[in-house]
């Protein structure tokens, strides 16, 4: 289940292998462990859009589970990252209930927020 864990690491940026906007929260520095990936690709193909799959995407523990769209709302409250999924998400991802909290390090809350608001802050996600 991906409820809550300690993330020791987080990164948010565009990594250079691929055509991507990525938030990601790793659970130890190496970027072991549990981990919640939000992705958000550059653009869009047709068949992308065909099948649902031109928004963000989330990943937990490394691609063993990946769900498109999802996030009802998501906050960070005194260094917890509190996601609220819908119900298809929790299923998908294996959320216990329909909230993931994750400890954010402190140094990197800021460029979590703003990972964030990249990818949720626009048309729901989609590109416009």
């Amino acid at each position: 289940m991906i409820d809550e864990f300690t993330a020791l690491a987080a990164y948010a940026g565009e990594p250079t292998t691929f055509d991507v906007f990525s938030v990601v929260l790793a659970e130890r520095p190496d970027g072991s462990g549990r981990s919640l990936e939000i992705h958000l690709a550059n653009s869009f193909d047709e068949q992308d859009i065909t099948s649902g799959q031109d928004t963000y995407s989330i990943t937990v523990d490394g691609g063993a589970v990946t769900h498109y769209g999802g996030i009802k709302s998501c906050r960070i409250e005194r260094g917890i990252l509190k996601i609220d999924l819908d119900a298809a998400a929790a299923k998908v991802l294996g959320a216990s209930g329909f909230e993931i909290e994750l400890r954010v390090p402190t140094a990197d809350i800021e460029k979590v927020k703003a990972g964030l608001r990249k990818i949720l802050g626009s048309a729901n996600g989609k590109q416009q």
